[in-house]
């Protein structure tokens, strides 16, 4: 494929894990700022978007482009798999959209069969190669290089975004921002992710908070200022509201419920 033979490019793992059970798997539109890989050994479990709806079975994953909206269900606890990395290449997906591959295809059954015994570093060396692989099976059509592929209104707006974690969701600040109205940025933002501005800001801080709380053992108060809230009881109540625990509860716990 052209990504790897006409392109520099190179993966980051940024999250890697399997856990044996997952008990509850029931998020609305998220839309993460890195690339995400699913694989599901056992159980039943949903991904959602633009009006489709992928089964996740033993024998299916999934490859879920940046900014991509979706949604997840799961009818009881199941295991999983996930790869959270980046992609730094002079390269733009052309299409944001679900990608689902056979399993046999990108994990050899050597590491699926046992991938419940390896050890951390030998989980991020199979995830690393897993990820590479998903991505030379994407048709040469999925990516267009950067400086064809104009930019949107959304995408500046996740450039802001990014570049500033504690930034408000204040449809009016970002459009000031952006240089745009508040009635356009809102609509930009409703095409993208089929949400409103600030459901979906707040779907994304979440996602954010729990992953500060886990795997950078970021207090409550450091996580609740990392991300902008007026402090750790404004932050609490939103947070459980989305994941349905108090973060103390989570972060003891090291529950992992991230689409």
């Amino acid at each position: 494929m052209s990504i790897s033979t006409n392109h520099e490019f190179f993966i980051k793992i940024v999250q890697c894990r399997f856990i044996p059970s997952v008990p509850r798997w029931r998020y609305s539109h998220s839309s993460t700022q890195t690339w995400r890989f699913y694989w599901n050994p056992a159980g039943s479990s949903y991904l959602y978007s633009k009006g489709g709806k992928i089964t996740l079975s033993g024998d299916t994953t999934v490859l879920i482009p940046p900014y991509t909206p979706f949604s997840t269900e799961a009818e009881q606890p199941f295991s999983h798999f996930f790869i959270h990395f980046t992609l730094e290449a002079n390269l733009e997906p052309a299409r944001r959209e679900l990608l689902t591959f056979q399993k046999k295809d990108v994990i050899p059954e050597c590491i699926s069969s046992g991938i419940g015994e390896l050890s951390e570093r030998q989980l991020e060396h199979a995830s690393n190669a897993i990820a590479h692989t998903a991505l030379f099976l994407l048709p040469d059509t999925f990516f267009v290089p950067k400086n064809e592929q104009k930019e949107t209104l959304f995408a500046r707006a996740m450039k802001i975004l990014d570049q500033n974690p504690a930034f408000p969701a204040n449809c009016e600040k970002l459009a000031s921002a952006c240089g745009t109205s508040v009635n356009t940025l809102c609509r930009h933002f409703r095409k993208a992710t089929g949400l409103p501005f600030k459901t979906w800001i707040i779907n994304r801080k979440m996602e954010s908070a729990a992953h500060l709380l886990l795997d950078r053992d970021f207090s409550i108060k450091e996580t609740a200022d990392f991300l902008g809230f007026a402090d750790r009881y404004h932050f609490s109540k939103v947070f459980k509201k989305y994941f349905g625990t108090t973060p103390a509860q989570f972060k003891r716990e090291e529950k992992m419920p991230l689409p």
